[in-house]
């Protein structure tokens, strides 16, 4: 058994897309298309996807704008990359990063901001986001669950069949103060065999309130689409002031 903080993102990159088949990534690139148009960003503007994973959602936003987008862990950026040869796709902190020149919005999408703990690390992708903005520009992040919304002990489950490969991932969600402890169980199952492997994520719990009042004290005017790409989640609009 191999058991590792955030396992998929670095050994197994290559099973990710197959646990989350049945996620409709071109639906919900069409409600961020929408987001974006209604903030103000254009087609055809540059479109930065900030921890853009395997690149699932880089590929629909393409149709629409100029995109490019960065991630800290290798192993997915290489999975993108091999997608979308093209595109621009680096590794950075979103923390941390510059880019070559400005955008018109930067996406943070699928619960990603929620691997950032809250205080320091929050205001510095704040005022990163900010730096790498035109005058204008839009920051659209899909966020993870709010504190009040969070439910210790629930657990679900995940498949994939194909001819030469079965996974099955169980997950569990422990609550512990802002934090949210997933562990997943992972069983894979190849000609070579069986293998069992532990995925271990830690997520910060941040309120609305909480997560606009770093934005806006970044220099953003931030809001809050309701019904947001996840629903019930709502989304953080944040248009850097001029």
């Amino acid at each position: 058994m191999t058991r590792n903080e955030q396992t998929i993102f670095r050994r197994y990159a290559h099973l990710y897309d197959r646990i989350y088949h049945w996620k409709d990534y071109a639906a919900e690139a069409a409600i961020v298309h929408s987001l974006l148009l209604n903030a103000g960003v254009q087609e055809g503007g540059c479109v930065v996807e900030a921890a853009c994973g395997t690149g699932n959602y880089l590929e629909q936003l393409n149709a629409w704008y100029e995109v490019s987008g960065f991630d800290l862990n290798p192993a997915t950026l290489e999975v993108a990359q091999s997608k979308l040869p093209q595109m621009e796709i680096f590794e950075a902190d979103m923390a941390n990063f510059d880019l070559d020149k400005p955008a018109d919005a930067i996406v943070c999408l699928f619960s990603s901001i929620g691997y950032v703990s809250p205080g320091e690390k929050l205001r510095a992708v704040a005022e990163s986001f900010y730096r790498n903005l035109n005058p204008g520009g839009v920051v659209l992040i899909d966020p993870w669950i709010e504190p009040a919304a969070a439910i210790d002990g629930h657990n679900g489950q995940h498949t994939y069949v194909s001819d030469d490969l079965k996974l099955c991932r169980a997950g569990i969600h422990r609550v512990d103060g802002r934090r949210s402890i997933l562990e997943f169980q992972w069983l894979v199952t190849t000609e070579h065999g069986i293998e069992h492997f532990v995925d271990d994520h830690t997520l910060w719990m941040t309120t609305r309130d909480e997560m606009a009042e770093v934005f806006q004290s970044a220099g953003f005017e931030a809001t809050w689409n309701q019904e947001g790409v996840v629903p019930g989640r709502g989304a953080l609009i944040a248009t850097r002031r001029r």
